[in-house]
């Protein structure tokens, strides 16, 4: 039996081990991870965003949502072979400062970012992601897939979100956040050299443009498949107006996004889940020419952008001189129903 002396050693040793065991697994990031770089790290990227009284709270902020690849190469050596720490890929991470939730989900402020505004990373499946904290650092996952022996790309995407009825103008700039596969591997060689960080100029527009028509609704008429003669033959062409409500000296940017299917960059929009006809798509026009959609909602990715612009004294409706027309998606066509939508999403200069 042990004595009462022995059993106070006995506590002290394990209490003692288990402290050991925590400070490793806390540290775990400053371990060196040296088989992955990129040329894209460490860097900083800086966008214009520009908000207004009537965006709704809990709106992205025009002009802050920002996405970038990185491409990176690991070798063979990787210590990711076993995969990431908490069973997630590429992840963001962060320390030395505290994040604060706010009222919408996934959506974080910090001391020094302008009042009104909070910050979200997405992952790859376009939706925000929560943090996580290992010890003190703070982590996001914005990709499933972990580092593997070549080359990868890995899409980082971030974005403000307005929190409060006002947002403060002025710059602000997010602290170093660095690329890396959770305790296996940074993304170019260490941390130091895998920081990324994001810079806003942020500026409030006082004269601003919005939708005559909450939703627009255009009906097609019927067509025959025997109208189309292969894929991209088009068909049934009908002209309509999207009008704006624009403030005096108002300068705004419209640009169309895929409703069903977000992601979408070419001209074609995916038809809604309560469509029954096969191998048919509908596309916009302006003046002739196929709208390119805007995918995401990213101005800064591309599609077709349409300029609003009124002139000085008072508030004035502009109509833009629409159509849509059934194009051939894929073959064979099949019988059925039409029903597409589309996203009209509004920036300023």
């Amino acid at each position: 039996m042990l004595d009462r002396k022995n059993n106070q050693h006995l506590i002290a040793w394990i209490f003692s081990c288990l402290m050991s065991l925590f400070s490793v697994s806390a540290n775990a990031w400053d371990q060196p991870h040296d088989n992955c770089s990129t040329a894209e790290l460490p860097t900083r990227l800086g966008f214009q965003a520009k908000s207004w009284s009537a965006l709704p709270i809990g709106s992205v902020i025009p002009g802050s949502d920002n996405s970038t690849s990185l491409h990176i190469q690991c070798s063979s050596k990787s210590d990711a072979d076993t995969g990431c720490e908490g069973g997630g890929g590429w992840s963001l991470a962060g320390r030395g400062f505290s994040l604060t939730a706010t009222q919408f989900a996934n959506t974080y402020t910090y001391a020094g970012l302008n009042d009104g505004i909070g910050f979200q990373f997405l992952g790859s499946d376009g939706t925000p992601v929560p943090i996580l904290y290992q010890g003190a650092t703070a982590v996001f996952i914005i990709s499933p897939d972990t580092p593997v022996d070549g080359l990868q790309a890995v899409t980082l995407r971030y974005r403000l979100i307005k929190i409060k009825p006002v947002v403060a103008e002025g710059t602000t700039v997010t602290p170093n956040f660095s690329v890396g596969c959770q305790h296996a591997e940074w993304a170019n060689n260490n941390e130091t050299s895998s920081y990324i960080s994001y810079g806003a100029n942020i500026t409030r527009v006082t004269s601003t443009c919005v939708p005559v028509v909450s939703n627009t609704s255009v009906i097609l008429p019927a067509v025959s498949r025997t109208s189309f003669n292969g894929v991209g033959s088009v068909a049934r062409r009908t002209a309509f107006n999207l009008g704006f409500q624009c403030d005096p000296n108002a300068h705004a940017v419209v640009a169309l996004t895929d409703g069903s299917t977000p992601g979408t960059t070419g001209s074609v929009v995916t038809l809604n889940t309560g469509s029954t006809a096969k191998g048919i798509g509908v596309q916009l026009l302006s003046d002739g020419v196929p709208i390119e959609m805007t995918p995401n909602e990213l101005f800064s990715v591309g599609g077709t952008h349409l300029t609003l612009d009124s002139e000085p004294g008072a508030s004035q409706v502009i109509n833009l001189p629409l159509a849509v027309e059934y194009v051939q998606s894929a073959a064979p066509i099949t019988s059925g129903t039409v029903e597409a939508s589309v996203l009209v999403n509004i920036a300023y200069q």
